[in-house]
């Protein structure tokens, strides 16, 4: 899902982060199984990231994503969502292309609900294909 104006500003052997000023969003895309320490280091680059590109929208595509680890998405809950939400004040859209690996899915969906019920105003929406996804959040 390259495109011309993609910044790449985190990249490891299974996911990367690119940034689209253009559009004014972010990609966050993965490709099979997740460890914990490339987990972190994409979401730590969209944190990097919003100092210099305050956009409101991300697009996360797991489309092709075989897992994450426990201890990632404890991390993303705990450490990461309270910091990426003090970034903002206001509302954040992510779209989620989620992953076809069906139980990795459901923790996926799982884990949405559970950011969504901490209170911060993120809103979360699922799609099935990119095109949804960037229509839903405003990307032309």
């Amino acid at each position: 899902m390259s495109e011309q104006n993609e910044i790449i500003s985190y990249k490891s052997p299974v996911n990367r982060l690119s940034v689209f000023e253009k559009e004014e969003y972010y990609l966050l895309y993965s490709d099979g199984d997740v460890p914990t320490e490339y987990f972190q280091g994409v979401f730590e680059a969209l944190l990097k990231e919003m100092d210099n590109h305050p956009y409101r929208k991300l697009l996360i595509d797991i489309e092709k994503m075989k897992s994450t680890t426990l201890a990632g998405r404890t991390w993303l809950v705990l450490n990461f969502v309270p910091r990426f939400y003090s970034k903002y004040e206001g509302v954040f859209e992510v779209g989620i292309l989620n992953t076809k690996n069906f139980f990795e899915g459901i923790t996926i969906d799982l884990l949405a609900k559970a950011v969504m019920a901490l209170g911060f105003h993120i809103n979360i929406t699922f799609h099935k294909d990119v095109n949804s996804a960037k229509s839903r959040l405003g990307i032309f």
